[in-house]
């Protein structure tokens, strides 16, 4: 054997040291939390199949009827998890049956584990922020579907989810012009929701109601400053025949045309609707 022959096989061996040292540290890298649970997942899953698969179907019939059965659906996600602790969408199931059941807390406590276990999983974050909702905890459901909105494309439907669920907290902490703003910057990407478009509606009549009850606020205190006077004949049949709110609500709605808050077609269909009071 010649010198670089030589020289070819110790560049050779050095060579496989290396490859070999890069497999051992592959290997023994640290897997995060999540990897490890879901890989026992898998494990309880494949050893359990036939069981998780079966309830899975019972629970699949359970929803589906008008009668939904929390009770017999809540004890179908426990039987699952018996075989499959870290069965991830029973989990989140699970959260969603006890919200509806008026146990929210309970919720919460188990959802805030399963984020230590998932920290970036848009999933977990829009269940932790259903959760909240329920809770009326609206500022940070509000931040929890902000974080997915943000991480999710707006195609999907986790996304337009978590738009709904923003709306709807911005709606009951009565932030009513925040929701119409909100619904109108997602309308033109989701047009054809109609939870978004019934929300922004909802909005705008509780913005109606608000000034109504205020405009009668003011007339009440008005009229307690005011000595009583006898009311002509003529007049109090012309207070009973017609609104006299109603051009200082076509006034308020033309406001909100003017600010963007609501389009020309919206404006003169709620017009119409007054002047037909008449």
């Amino acid at each position: 054997m010649g010198l670089l022959d030589k020289i070819g096989d110790k560049l050779s061996e050095k060579l496989d040291d290396v490859l070999n040292s890069d497999t051992q540290v592959q290997s023994t890298t640290p897997k995060t939390l999540a990897e490890l649970t879901d890989e026992e997942s898998a494990k309880n899953i494949k050893k359990y199949y036939d069981e998780i698969d079966s309830l899975g179907k019972k629970m699949s019939k359970i929803s589906e009827k008008e009668d939904f059965d929390e009770h017999e659906y809540l004890e179908c996600c426990f039987k699952i998890l018996e075989f499959d602790p870290q069965n991830f969408n029973t989990k989140l199931s699970l959260f969603s049956t006890l919200c509806r059941m008026g146990e929210a807390d309970r919720a919460y406590s188990m959802c805030v584990s399963m984020i230590e276990t998932y920290p970036n999983n848009s999933h977990v974050d829009s269940k932790m922020a259903d959760i909240l909702l329920s809770t009326k905890d609206y500022d940070n459901a509000i931040a929890y579907y902000e974080k997915v909105i943000q991480k999710i494309p707006r195609t999907e439907y986790l996304s337009l989810h978590a738009k709904q669920g923003k709306a709807y907290a911005l709606f009951d902490k009565e932030d009513y012009y925040g929701a119409i703003q909100f619904c109108d910057e997602q309308l033109p990407i989701h047009e054809n929701d109609t939870s978004l478009t019934n929300l922004k509606i909802e909005a705008l009549e509780a913005i109606q109601a608000l000034n109504d009850k205020e405009k009668s606020n003011e007339q009440i205190q008005k009229s307690n400053n005011t000595p009583e006077q006898p009311i002509p004949e003529s007049s109090q049949q012309q207070s009973d025949t017609s609104d006299v709110s109603i051009p200082d609500q076509i006034s308020k709605f033309a406001k909100l045309k003017e600010q963007g808050l609501i389009s020309d077609e919206e404006f003169i269909e709620m017009k119409q609707k007054l002047m037909k009071k008449i």
